[in-house]
């Protein structure tokens, strides 16, 4: 009797395994934590309603545009800076006002993608394109419509590091 209990033990032990599998496995994307606090003590992430960080301002320079429009700019053999964020993100969150105060200084322009707006179908079709995007914010470099994949900066990065990102690749 003792036997039987211990292996609906195993297979009970296993099918929760699977499923947390099965569940990592299928979550949309992991963030990368670069020297972030997401707590709100001292978070960059404005939250008055007097500052506002929203990225819908007229003068942004980070362009929020959907998966067609990247498929269709790709097509075109386009380049561009491409930006991969998450909607909720916080480190995505503190990295964009960084990189918008960038590019304002320099006037330029990054094209971002929100990957966690995606329905089933354009995560699949993502998947497609960019298979290995794992880690988000990521910035990357788009030359006639083909991602540099060598030129992928992931996570927090600070401004130097942006601004030298941009001299190499020929944007400022």
């Amino acid at each position: 009797m003792k036997k039987n209990n211990y292996i609906a033990l195993l297979i009970l032990l296993g099918i929760g395994l699977i499923f947390l599998g099965v569940f990592l496995y299928n979550k949309d994307l992991k963030v990368a934590f670069n020297d972030v606090d997401i707590s709100n003590k001292e978070s960059n992430i404005k939250e008055d309603s007097n500052e506002d960080n929203s990225l819908d301002k007229e003068n942004n320079n980070i362009i929020e545009i959907k998966l067609s429009d990247l498929i269709t700019k790709l097509d075109n053999k386009e380049s561009f800076i491409l930006l991969f964020t998450g909607t909720t993100c916080p480190v995505c969150l503190n990295y964009k006002p960084v990189l918008n105060a960038l590019l304002e200084e320099y006037d330029l322009k990054v094209f971002n993608v929100d990957l966690w707006a995606f329905d089933a179908e354009e995560r699949t079709k993502f998947n497609e394109l960019f298979l290995d995007v794992e880690y988000i914010p990521l910035t990357t470099i788009v030359v006639n419509g083909q991602e540099q994949k060598e030129q992928r900066m992931i996570g927090n990065i600070p401004k130097d590091n942006v601004i030298t990102f941009l001299k190499n690749n020929g944007y400022i």
